[in-house]
C-alpha cells in the first residue's frame, strides 16, 4: 500500500508535467503563424495570440471596440443573432464547426473546437480563424463563371475510368438522354461501335488518365442513334498531388455546322471533278476560283488571252473585255441572270453563261460562270445554214411548204440547246470572227 506521501509526490509530478504541457501549448500558440482565440463556457473571450491581435489590427476600422478591448469581451458583439451561435456553442457534441462569417466586406473563416480539462469536462472554445476575402471571392468568380458556361454550354462530369458522374441539361438535351439513363453508365456509350473498340479510343482515355487536356471536334451518338458532332475540351482535374481524379468536359453542339463543311466539300468536290468549265468571281468581278476543266480548256487558248493562266486567280475580268462597262451594268443586277452570251477568243468561240450566287440571306455574293469551245459546234451550223439555203432556192415548192427563215435558225438553236438571243462580245485579243 503506497503511502501518503508517495501519493503526494505522484499528484505533484502529474501537476507539473500538466503545467509543462500547457506551458509548451501556449508557447506554441504564442509563436504560431495561426490566429487563435479563446473563450470560456460563458463565451467570454480569454485568450487572443499575438497573429490574432495583428490580423485584427488591420480589420479595426470593421471591429465593434477597440483590439486591445476584445479579451474580457462576449463573442455576442461580432453576431447580429448570438442566440444562433450560443446555441451551438453550448454542446460541445456540436464541434467542431466550421463557418464563415462576414466583418464589413471581409469573410472570415473560423473553425471553433472544444476545450477539455484533465477530467474531461468542457472549458470552453478555441477558434483557429483566417480572413478569407480573396478565396471566397476567387470561388464565387469561379463558379459563376462554370454556371455562365454551364448556361451556353453541354458539360459532363467523368470518374478517371470514363464513368458519368453529373451532366448538365444542355448536354443530356444534346444527346437525349436523362440524368438516370447515363448516371453510372461508361462515356462509350456516346460512340459508335467501331470506334468503341478501336486502340483511338483507348489512347484517348489513356491521355487524359495522364492528365493530358483534350479538345476538338468529336463524333458521338444520341440515345436515338442519331450522329451528333461536338466541338468539346475534356479537361483533367487535378488533386492536391498533381494527379487526375476527373474529367469535366465542356462542348457545344456543332451537328449542323459540320454537317454544312461535309456539304460544302461535296459541291467542292463535284466543282472539282466536273468536266465542265467553271470559273467563280466574286462581286467585285475579281476570279476567285476555277476548276482544273477551266484551267486545262484556258490552257489550250493561253496565246490569245491578255493574262497567263497562272496568274488569272485575283484579276478582275474587266482585263477580259474592251468595254467593261457593258458587263459591269449587265451584272450590277442580279435579276439580269442568268445571261448567256458568246465571245470570241483568237479563232474560237466561247458559248458563257452567268449565274449569280446568294448566300443563305439570298444575298448575291458573287458570280459563276459555266462556259465552253463552241468554235466547230457553230460551224456546223452555218454549213447547216448554207445548204439550207441552197435547197430552199433550188427547191419549187409553194410558198406554204417553204421553210422560214426564222424556223430554221429557230430549228438550229434548239438542236444545239443554244439560246436564240446570244450577245456577242469580243475579248481584247483580237480574233479571227468577221
Amino acid at each position: 500500500m503506497k503511502s501518503k506521501h508517495s501519493q503526494g509526490s505522484a499528484a505533484g509530478a502529474a501537476r507539473a508535467v500538466t503545467n509543462k504541457e500547457a506551458r509548451l501549448f501556449e508557447q506554441m500558440m504564442e509563436h504560431s503563424p495561426l490566429n487563435f482565440i479563446r473563450a470560456d463556457t460563458d463565451l467570454v473571450i480569454r485568450y487572443m495570440n499575438p497573429a490574432s491581435r495583428n490580423t485584427l489590427s488591420k480589420l479595426a476600422h470593421l471591429l465593434p471596440c477597440k483590439v486591445d478591448e476584445i479579451v474580457g469581451k462576449s463573442v455576442d458583439i461580432f453576431h447580429k443573432n448570438p442566440a444562433y451561435q450560443r446555441k451551438i456553442l453550448s454542446d460541445p457534441r456540436n464541434l467542431p464547426h466550421k463557418v464563415d462569417i462576414r466583418l464589413g466586406p471581409e469573410t472570415l473563416n473560423l473553425i471553433v473546437s472544444a476545450i477539455y480539462d484533465d477530467s474531461k469536462n468542457y472549458v470552453g472554445t478555441m477558434v483557429a480563424w483566417e480572413v478569407v476575402t480573396e478565396r471566397v471571392r476567387a470561388a464565387a468568380d469561379n463558379a459563376g463563371q462554370i454556371a455562365a458556361i454551364g448556361k451556353s454550354q453541354a458539360a459532363v462530369e467523368f470518374q478517371m475510368d470514363g464513368t458519368v458522374v453529373s451532366a448538365n441539361d444542355n448536354f443530356l438535351k444534346t444527346v437525349g438522354y436523362t440524368m438516370d439513363e447515363i448516371k453510372g453508365k461508361h462515356h462509350s456509350i456516346f460512340v459508335d461501335e467501331p470506334y468503341r473498340h478501336s486502340p483511338e479510343y483507348r489512347e484517348f482515355w489513356a491521355k487524359l488518365n495522364r492528365g493530358e487536356y483534350q479538345t476538338g471536334e468529336y463524333k458521338r451518338i444520341s440515345k436515338s442513334g442519331k450522329v451528333v458532332w461536338l466541338q468539346a475540351a475534356y479537361n483533367p482535374i487535378m488533386d492536391m498531388d498533381g494527379k487526375p481524379f476527373k474529367v469535366v468536359k465542356y462542348a457545344t453542339d456543332v451537328t449542323q455546322d459540320v454537317k454544312a463543311k461535309q456539304e460544302m466539300e461535296r459541291i467542292q468536290s463535284m466543282v472539282e471533278n466536273a468536266p465542265n468549265n467553271i470559273i467563280y468571281a466574286d462581286r467585285d468581278l475579281n476570279i476567285q476560283y476555277m476548276n482544273p476543266a477551266s484551267s486545262k480548256t484556258l490552257m489550250g487558248l493561253e496565246k490569245y488571252l491578255p493574262v497567263k493562266v497562272s496568274q488569272m486567280m485575283g484579276q478582275s475580268i474587266d482585263v477580259f473585255h474592251k468595254d467593261p462597262s457593258h458587263q459591269r451594268r449587265i451584272l450590277a443586277n442580279d435579276k439580269n441572270l442568268p445571261h448567256r452570251a458568246e465571245i470570241g477568243v483568237g479563232p474560237e468561240t466561247l458559248d458563257l453563261q452567268v449565274c449569280a450566287i446568294y448566300d443563305k440571306n439570298k444575298n448575291c455574293s458573287g458570280y459563276m460562270l459555266t462556259w465552253e469551245i463552241v468554235t466547230e459546234k457553230r460551224a456546223e451550223e452555218r454549213k447547216f445554214l448554207e445548204t439550207a439555203e441552197r435547197e430552199k432556192t433550188a427547191a419549187d415548192a409553194k410558198p406554204s411548204k417553204q421553210w422560214s427563215w426564222c424556223r430554221i435558225l429557230s430549228f438550229i438553236r434548239c438542236a444545239s440547246g443554244s439560246s436564240a438571243d446570244l450577245l456577242a462580245i469580243q475579248f481584247t485579243t483580237p480574233t479571227t470572227k468577221s
